[in-house]
C-alpha cells in the first residue's frame, strides 16, 4: 500500500472528512529567511481576507467548524489548526520553525486547510484515519503526554497515534534537521473540495521552493 493512500474508516467517509497526501523527497531542513517568510504571510493575508471579510465567513473555516460541532468539539475553545493559524497572522504574527514546516503553514493559510507534516523515517505504514479507542498515549508537539479518551479522530500508523485530527501532531513523527523525506498531508471536511487539497500541497511544494 502506498503511503499517500491512507485509508479513512468509513463512518468517517460518510461525515466527509477526506485527505489527500504527497511525499517530499531530498528535503533540505533550515531555517526560513524572515522577511520573506514574513513578506509571504502579508500577501497570503492580503488575498484571503481582501474584501475585509470575517475569518468565520471563509468556506474552509465554516466547513472545519461544522465538523467539529458534529463530533462534539467546540471549535471556540478548540480550533482546527488553519483557524488558529489564520487568527495568528491577522494579527500580525506567524510562527516559525522551519524552511519545510513554515511552506506548509503558508498553504494553509492561503487555502484554510489544515496540513501535517511528518518524518518519512519515522512513519510506520500503513497509515489510517480512524477514531481512538481511548487509552492510547499521545506526545504533541510543543505539549505534554496525554492519554487519550475513546471517540476522538486520529492519524495512526502501525505504532502510534501521529495527529489529532485536524490540528495536532504528535513530537514522533515531527519534522527534524536531518529529515529528508517528508509526507505531506492536507485534510478535508465536507465542504472543502478536493482541488483545495490538491492547491494545499502544490503550495506547499512552491513555497519550500521559495523558502530554500
Amino acid at each position: 500500500m502506498d503511503v499517500t493512500d491512507i485509508a479513512v474508516d468509513e463512518e468517517l467517509r460518510r461525515r466527509g472528512i477526506h485527505l489527500k497526501a504527497r511525499v517530499i523527497v531530498n528535503v533540505k531542513v533550515a531555517p526560513s529567511p524572515e522577511d520573506k517568510l514574513l513578506g509571504y504571510m502579508r500577501e497570503a493575508i492580503k488575498e484571503v481576507l481582501h474584501k475585509g471579510e470575517k475569518i468565520t465567513s471563509l468556506k474552509n473555516v465554516k466547513a472545519l467548524r461544522r465538523l467539529y460541532w458534529s463530533i462534539g468539539i467546540d471549535p471556540t475553545k478548540t480550533r482546527p489548526s488553519s483557524e488558529a493559524l489564520l487568527r495568528r497572522a491577522a494579527r500580525g504574527s506567524f510562527p516559525t520553525i522551519n524552511n519545510l514546516v513554515d511552506a506548509g503553514n503558508l498553504a494553509s493559510l492561503r487555502t484554510q486547510v489544515p496540513i501535517g507534516i511528518y518524518d518519512m523515517e519515522r512513519l510506520r505504514p500503513p497509515l489510517r484515519l480512524t477514531w481512538s479507542a481511548g487509552g492510547e498515549t499521545f506526545k504533541p508537539i510543543g505539549g505534554e503526554e496525554t492519554v487519550l479518551e475513546r471517540g476522538l479522530i486520529v492519524l495512526k500508523d502501525r505504532e502510534k497515534i501521529i495527529h489529532l485530527f485536524p490540528h495536532r501532531d504528535s513530537l514522533l513523527t515531527a519534522i527534524r534537521p536531518e529529515t529528508r523525506k517528508a509526507l505531506v498531508v492536507a485534510c478535508g471536511a465536507e465542504g472543502i473540495e478536493k482541488k483545495e487539497l490538491e492547491r494545499a500541497l502544490t503550495l506547499t511544494e512552491e513555497y519550500l521552493r521559495l523558502l530554500s
